[in-house]
């Protein structure tokens, strides 16, 4: 008799289910990512394992659009599978529910994770991946059944080319409630002024990257029904072309740092590590990657689903409601790392001193510490990358 662990791992997608495996495992392996990059940012940069956290950094650049495309891919799958409007009805119930408790019990237990290095107020000043998948998923199940993909893919450009216009050169008002919604739904200049919030993934262009997954989620659908090239091929093949874009971009970076126009906007457009907000160099070229790894996971589910990996990140994918905010509490609380043995102690024990914490941390993740305020309870770090 096997054990608890193995029979989970044995079972595969449910019985009529009508879910494509490779998604499952492609939704798996982008949760690894994520608790990996976590891990890696903070709990090796805490042990001052710089190597280790810049090499787990770069490998785990395509985590958040892995996250956010499988997400999307998932969406126009299930809306092609349920036409009738009866049963997208239902669907969209059952999507709406875990939108909910990703921006409710989800968002309070990675607020809590976060509590012992950044105390409050400051944990609530975060605006997290899963809060911006789940305002995804609200608009998405609006808008797929109501909007063909060809015009969600024009629209979602022309969203994508005014959100990155505004973050560019919309400045208003330090402090004021313009520049709080400016910096929640498009991000702010990096270079030109400071952000209202700790940490936060502005949402209109993550929402662009969901709802052109959603096109090629049913694009899955019709390649599985026309029994033509195999899915896993034709997305390596965008994947791959939206990396070589991304290159090109980069290459081009000199040049267009000499427009008049740019200038040092050029540096936001062209930088390969431009994630919030997010520039066009890294929006091509991780969502190529990331691409190419859920192809990975189509194409291993076709030729061997009985494989472990197959099996695991299936099992991971599957349970994909509580796995991201577990994961994000999981790796935020070991982030509070080991701290040094106190003279006579025979214990070392698993906690940095509260005080250190967050000086660490802020110092190893592009935090800047701000003196205004402090006294007074409010907001003492500011991302400044």
């Amino acid at each position: 008799m096997g054990t608890g662990c193995e029979s989970l791992l044995a079972r595969g997608p449910r019985a009529g289910a009508n879910r494509l495996a490779g998604l499952d495992a492609a939704r798996g392996m982008a949760m690894l990512l994520v608790c990996l990059s976590h891990f890696g940012h903070l709990y090796l940069g805490l042990l001052g394992l710089e190597e280790a956290e810049e090499g787990m950094s770069r490998l785990t650049l395509a985590a958040t659009p892995a996250f956010v495309l499988v997400s999307g891919l998932v969406l126009g799958f299930l809306h092609s599978t349920r036409r009738e409007e009866k049963a997208f009805r239902e669907l969209r119930r059952r999507l709406l529910d875990r939108a909910l408790f990703l921006l409710t019990v989800a968002h309070l237990l990675i607020v809590g994770a976060h509590l012992p290095k950044f105390g409050f107020p400051v944990a609530l000043d975060f605006v997290f991946i899963t809060d911006v998948v789940a305002v995804c998923v609200v608009v998405g199940t609006a808008v797929v059944p109501t909007v063909r993909a060809r015009s969600r893919i024009a629209r979602g450009g022309a969203l994508y080319v005014a959100a990155t216009l505004l973050a560019l050169v919309w400045m208003p008002a330090p402090g004021s409630i313009p520049q709080l919604a400016k910096h929640l739904l498009v991000g702010h200049s990096p270079t030109l002024e400071q952000s209202m919030f700790v940490y936060n993934f502005p949402i209109l262009q993550w929402l662009v990257l969901y709802l052109v997954a959603t096109t090629l989620g049913e694009t899955l659908t019709q390649r599985r029904a026309e029994n033509g090239a195999p899915e896993a091929v034709a997305l390596a093949g965008l994947g791959v072309a939206l990396m070589g874009s991304g290159a090109v971009l980069r290459v081009l970076r000199p040049a267009l740092h000499h427009l008049p126009t740019l200038g040092s906007r050029a540096a936001f457009l062209t930088s390969s590590s431009q994630k919030l907000p997010l520039g066009p160099a890294f929006l091509l070229c991780y969502s190529g990657l990331a691409l190419c790894l859920v192809a990975g996971c189509l194409w291993l589910c076709r030729v061997s689903p009985g494989t472990l990996v197959a099996r695991a990140f299936g099992l991971v994918g599957r349970n994909s409601t509580v796995g991201p905010p577990a994961a994000t509490a999981w790796a935020e609380r070991l982030t509070r790392g080991p701290r040094t043995q106190a003279p006579g102690s025979a214990d070392p024990g698993w906690d940095i001193p509260r005080a250190v914490a967050p000086a660490r941390a802020a110092d190893r993740s592009g935090f800047r510490s701000v003196a205004r305020g402090a006294g007074r309870g409010e907001r003492v770090l500011s991302f400044a990358r």
